[in-house]
């Protein structure tokens, strides 16, 4: 089965602060995939990495089998609290 997205190894460090250590997993087409894990786990910041808000420390996130940029104009983002 394909992915739509595939995160591999994903790490985003603020300084001395880990905020997520080694993420991996793949949504496929048609899939119903959601995020859960207590405050500071790291689940907006993976959001904010998947829509390319925010660039990872390292790994990768590939989209239909690329990581180009083009993906963002797939993505719909609606934040729980108003960030403008």
């Amino acid at each position: 089965m394909n992915s739509i997205i595939e995160v591999e190894n994903l790490i985003k460090q603020f300084g001395e602060l880990t905020a997520v250590a080694g993420l991996n997993f793949e949504i496929h087409k048609n899939e119903i995939f959601g995020l859960l894990g207590p405050n500071g786990a790291g689940k907006t910041t993976t959001i904010n990495m998947i829509c390319g808000l925010l660039p990872p420390s390292t790994g990768t996130i590939h989209f239909n089998g690329s990581n180009g940029k083009d993906h963002k104009s797939l993505i719909g983002y609606c934040p729980q609290e108003n960030i403008l």
